[in-house]
C-alpha cells in the first residue's frame, strides 16, 4: 500500500485525460519507445516529472531546486522527448499521428512514463524508504492498539 502512493502519485504526472484505447500504430510506437529509451533517458522523465511536484505546498519547504538546475532538466527533458519520438522513433510516430490522431502520441508517452516509474521504483533506496515507512506505521499501531482495534474491517467491501 505504501508503495501504491508513490506510484499513484507519479503514474497521475504522467497520465493524460484521453481514455481512448491504443490502436495498432499506437502500440508500435510504444514498442518503438520502450526498445529505444535508456535508462538515462527515463531517469530524465523521473527528474522532469519530479520537478512538476518539487513546487507544491507539501513539498516545496522540502526541496530548493535553483532556477538553473529546473532549466537544466527541463531542457534535457525537451532533448529526450523530441530525439524519442522524431528521431528514434519518426516513422511510428508519424504512422500514429496520421493514422490514428494526436492522441496516439499520449498513450506513447503515457506507457514511456509508466515504465520510467518502474525502473524507478526499482531503486534499492526507494525499498529501504518505504521500510521505514512501514516502521513507522508499525510503531505507532504498537503505541495506539486501540484505535487500531477498533478500525472496521473493509474485507467486505473487497469484490470477491
Amino acid at each position: 500500500m505504501k508503495r501504491f502512493a508513490l506510484l499513484g502519485m507519479l503514474v497521475l504526472a504522467c497520465s493524460m485525460s484521453a481514455s481512448a484505447h491504443a490502436g495498432v500504430y499506437a502500440q508500435r510506437l510504444v514498442g518503438c519507445l520502450l526498445k529505444e529509451a535508456t535508462p538515462q533517458d527515463k531517469q530524465v522523465f523521473i527528474q522532469r516529472f519530479f520537478l512538476v511536484f518539487s513546487p507544491t505546498k507539501p513539498l516545496k519547504d522540502l526541496v530548493n531546486i535553483s532556477d538553473r538546475k529546473r532549466h537544466e532538466i527541463s531542457d534535457e527533458f525537451g532533448k529526450v522527448f523530441n530525439r524519442l519520438f522524431t528521431v528514434s522513433c519518426q516513422t511510428q510516430t508519424e504512422d500514429a499521428v496520421n493514422f490514428e490522431g494526436k492522441a496516439s502520441l499520449g498513450l506513447a508517452g503515457q506507457a514511456l512514463g509508466r515504465a520510467a516509474i518502474k525502473e524507478f521504483l526499482s531503486d534499492p533506496n526507494i525499498n529501504k524508504g518505504l521500510i521505514e515507512v512501514g516502521q513507522e506505521v508499525n510503531r505507532v499501531q504498537t503505541s495506539n492498539p486501540q484505535v487500531f482495534d477498533a478500525t472496521p474491517d473493509f474485507a467486505p467491501l473487497v469484490p470477491q
